[in-house]
Parts: structure tokens; C-alpha cells; sequence
């Protein structure tokens, strides 16, 4: 069996404001090309905005993010070198909350060069219930 290795689809750069509206949308094209619907790009999207937001405000705007397709799922990764006790209460507040309730699943680490390290990730398979036909 070989090792997998991780390609992100999108490697972008966070450093101004802007970057963080480019990345969203760069995130939606993505999920949509894979099949995802549309409230599902959207919500993906804004949780995408949030985390290059936090990074531009936080950090600096030192920092980049990634996303990939992992099966079923969107995969997107925040990695910013700024100050890791934001960690710990500061930072990632309100928008950390808009990023749980929008992804699946949402992982916060700290990063070797002091900053934080955000993975989150969210199904964008079609979802087979009453509530989605």
C-alpha cells in the first residue's frame, strides 16, 4: 500500500482583507465542480471567510489556507503564525462559533511557529432525507 499524499486543491495566501472574499469564493467554485449544492458551498464559504478573516486579524495577515475534496467531504485547513493564545479564549470567538455551527467538524491546533492550525471539514455528498427532497 503506498502513501497518500495531500494536495491541496487550493493553496491561497492570506494577507489583506480581500484575500479572505477571494478564498470564499474559490471554495464555493470548488465544492460546486464536485457536486456539492449550493447552500452547501455557501455555508462552506463563509466558514472559509471566517477563518481568513481571523487570520488577516489576528495574525497579522501572516498565514495561508488550503482546501481539498476528501471523499465525501470538503477539507479546509487555516494555518496562521501568529500569538497561540488565541487558543485559549481570545480570537476565534464569535467567528470560531459561525465556523462550528457551518462545518461538521472543526479542529484547532497550534502550529510550530506559534500560531494556530484550523481543520475543518464538512460533508458535500447529496444527503438522502425528507427534509433535503
Amino acid at each position: 500500500m503506498s502513501a497518500t499524499i495531500e494536495r491541496p486543491a487550493l493553496h491561497v495566501a492570506i494577507r489583506h482583507r480581500a484575500d479572505a472574499v477571494a478564498v470564499a469564493s474559490m471554495v464555493r467554485a470548488l465544492i460546486r465542480s464536485a457536486g456539492g449544492s449550493d447552500i452547501q458551498a455557501s455555508a462552506a464559504a463563509t466558514a472559509t471567510a471566517e477563518l481568513a478573516q481571523n487570520i488577516v486579524s489576528h495574525a497579522g495577515g501572516d498565514g495561508e489556507l488550503d482546501a481539498w475534496i476528501e471523499g465525501a467531504d470538503v477539507v479546509i485547513r487555516a494555518r496562521d503564525r501568529g500569538p497561540s493564545p488565541r487558543l485559549r479564549g481570545r480570537g476565534l470567538g464569535q467567528g470560531r462559533a459561525a465556523v462550528e455551527r457551518l462545518m461538521d467538524r472543526v479542529e484547532v491546533t497550534t502550529n510550530a511557529e506559534g500560531g494556530l492550525v484550523v481543520t475543518t471539514r464538512t460533508c458535500i455528498a447529496p444527503r438522502r432525507s425528507a427534509a433535503w427532497t
